[in-house]
């Protein structure tokens, strides 16, 4: 009986101080390679004109002419990413690094040049096999911070060739 109480009580405690945050869970959620199966730019008054433009690209369609390069990501435990692009021929570009970090509903991607560093931030939300970010920037330069971006990935197997 005394035994039972002492390993009740030590698994109560190792239940609560094994619990992983959030952030830790989206952490390791992330963490892999990854490829862009949608995206989509949505432009409601591109450069001040009254004027909605969109552009969507469906990697996964393989007749999808504006499908030029996927791109690929690879989101490491150390906070460092790698991202390049594969065209339809198959030739890769070079690979861009950068950080990142999670909260429970944003990524943040920090990209260093030089001395100076610019972190973008996302939406994120986790879908069936991937994750979608959806952010707003002003890409037209219009001075409108009216722009949308959304991108959907798919995981790809750890062994998947860059």
């Amino acid at each position: 009986m005394r035994y039972t109480k002492i390993g009740c009580i030590l698994l109560l405690v190792l239940t609560v101080f094994s619990c992983a945050s959030e952030e830790e869970k989206r952490m390791r959620y992330m963490t892999g390679k990854w490829k862009t199966v949608y995206f989509k730019w949505e432009f409601p008054t591109y450069q001040n004109k009254d004027t909605l433009i969109e552009y969507d690209v469906d990697f996964t369609n393989p007749g999808e002419e504006r499908a030029k390069a996927t791109t690929f990501y690879n989101y490491k435990a150390d906070g460092s990413f790698e991202t390049w692009q594969r065209n339809k021929s198959g030739a890769r570009s070079s690979k861009e690094s950068a950080k990142w970090r999670v909260t429970v509903d944003s990524l943040f991607h920090t990209y260093s040049r030089g001395n100076q560093s610019k972190t973008l931030s996302f939406g994120l939300q986790q879908i069936e096999d991937g994750f979608s970010l959806r952010a707003v920037f002003d890409q037209d330069r219009d001075g409108e911070k009216d722009d949308v971006y959304y991108m959907e990935t798919l995981r790809l197997a750890a062994d998947a060739k860059d």
